[in-house]
Formats: C-alpha cells, structure tokens, sequence
C-alpha cells in the first residue's frame, strides 16, 4: 500500500470514529435532558400528592373535631397569603384541574381526593419507572 493511501485510510478511520463518538455525546445530552424533565415531572406530581394528602387530612380533621368556623390562610396566587375567616365550614371549594374549582360537601371532597390519589400515584410510578429506565 502507497503512503498516502494508508494516510487516507488512517483519516478517514479517524472520521468515523470521530463521527461515532459525537453521536454518542449528543446521544448522552438527549438522554442527561430528558433525565432532568423526568425528574422534574416526578416532583411536581410528588407535590400534588403531598397537596392532595393534607386536603384529605383537613377534610377528616373537620369532621372529627366539628368545626362550624375557622381562620385559615388564603393563596391569592404567587404565593401570597391572605388570613380569611371561613364562616361555613360544610362546604368547601376543590380545585378539581385545569383551573377549576367546585364546591363539595366533605364527603365529595373525601371521595374526590381518595380518586385523585390513586390518579396520581399511577402517574408518579410511571414518572419513577421513567427515571429508572434513563438514570
């Protein structure tokens, strides 16, 4: 074999192998991103679980104890809490999705959430599989 053929072998070698281990790096970023969303959603329903669970227990809690009236503190949005006085306790208003709420007696409420738990527990198992499979 002619030097220069073995140069252009040996180059075009070096392209390919060059070219394999940049498709494996983009391959690697996709994987390293699609990893951190994964997370991310599993947090984000872990928070709704959380929420969810905290509803249920207030809900028992006002059953239990009775309470006619209470105070409580109100999120207007952004994070920014108001005190309200809360006049009617048998009813309460539920964000139900999408930006809706419906006013539900306790047992609703508690039917409600149990549905909602379950819901979101499915989507967190499949989130947490997600995960597993790219980490």
């Amino acid at each position: 074999m002619h030097k220069s053929t073995k140069a252009r072998a040996s180059d075009s070698g070096h392209d390919w192998l060059g070219s394999k281990i940049q498709k494996y790096e983009e391959f690697m970023d996709r994987l390293k991103r699609d990893l951190r969303h994964a997370i991310g959603e599993r947090e984000k329903t872990q928070k709704q679980l959380d929420s969810y669970r905290d509803l249920a227990d207030n809900v028992k809690m006002l059953g239990l104890e009775g309470i006619k009236d209470m105070r409580s503190l109100v999120n207007l949005g952004s994070e920014f809490f108001v005190q309200a006085q809360v006049t009617d306790t048998s009813k309460l208003f539920v964000n139900v999705g999408l930006g809706f709420h419906v006013e539900l007696t306790h047992e609703e409420t508690s039917k409600f959430v149990e549905n909602k738990l379950a819901a979101l527990h499915e989507d967190a198992t499949r989130k947490s599989e997600q995960v597993r499979t790219h980490g």
